[in-house]
């Protein structure tokens, strides 16, 4: 779907019921409805499966299903609109389905759209500036720039020594001491302690046993068989959901579409709203028609 959004971005193809770029949004939330999307293929599906071979991060099954929209649509939201962005579940498909060089195509209407939202924000913003110069609105609060202390006990322990009492300085190396870190963190501010804890609390949920490779740190043990088992569960339910998914296709049986989440809907609305102000600003026609 995300490279039909970008075709469709470029203008080179029209689809069903889009008729402009925040149409995608609601989709999310209700893919199978959607009669445009092609059929999951083998290629696909293997696809997900060599994603899942090659995957390195620690919690493989919290960042699959945290991917899986972006892999639909890449978008993300901020105080000033909506922006593409690719995931690494949508950037390894598109490096092995060869459709990498669809990036390369001009987003002329998905541009376009963010153009009129943004003229719409800014208009907005310059109302909002002469309404707090004039004391019609409170200004703004400001953000508070001083740094922060150094992240480092020796600093807090003299600082403390200095500016608090005894009592003070004695929980304060009852915290350290309960939350020592003499390791460092991972990419995902993790540390190998933090990973253990977590997957012994959920090897009671598992069903069977897990085997443990050999290593000298029984620790990183654990974690790299508790990745291999997540990979292996993951990569044998994808395989199950895509059988169930062809016998739904071949016997002709629609999956049931999921009610669309309010919070996407309203996303949808407030991006349509400001595109359509953004356009009456410039002097165009409050349609969609671009």
């Amino acid at each position: 779907m995300s490279d039909l959004r970008r075709e469709w971005g470029a203008g080179l193809v029209e689809l069903p019921g889009i008729s402009n770029a925040f149409d995608f949004i609601t989709m999310v939330d209700d893919v199978f409805s959607v009669s445009w999307i092609p059929p999951i293929s083998e290629a696909d599906m293997q696809c997900l499966l060599n994603y899942v071979a090659q995957h390195k991060g620690y919690d493989l099954a919290f960042m699959f299903s945290y991917e899986s929209k972006n892999f639909i649509i890449p978008l993300y939201y901020d105080d000033l609109g909506a922006y593409e962005m690719e995931s690494s579940l949508a950037c390894f498909y598109k490096e092995q389905m060869d459709t990498d060089k669809l990036r390369l195509i001009p987003d002329k209407r998905g541009d376009n759209a963010m153009y009129y939202v943004r003229a719409d924000i800014r208009s907005k913003l310059v109302v909002k500036n002469k309404q707090i110069e004039k004391g019609e609105l409170p200004p703004d609060k400001e953000v508070d720039m001083r740094p922060f202390p150094p992240d480092d006990s020796a600093f807090m322990e003299l600082f403390i020594k200095k500016c608090d009492d005894k009592e003070t300085l004695y929980r304060y190396e009852l915290y350290k001491e309960y939350h020592k870190k003499d390791e460092e963190e991972d990419e995902q501010g993790e540390t190998v302690t933090e990973k253990v804890e977590t997957i012994l609390a959920r090897l009671k949920n598992i069903n069977g046993l897990l085997p443990i490779t050999s290593n000298a740190d029984w620790r990183l043990a654990l974690i790299e068989s508790w990745n291999e088992y997540r990979k292996k569960s993951i990569a044998e339910t994808i395989e199950q959901v895509y059988e169930e998914y062809l016998f739904h296709a071949q016997a002709g049986i629609a999956y049931h579409s999921e009610e669309i989440k309010p919070e996407t809907i309203k996303k949808s609305e407030i991006l349509k709203e400001q595109f359509l102000n953004g356009r009456e600003l410039m002097g165009k026609p409050r349609d969609f028609n671009i």
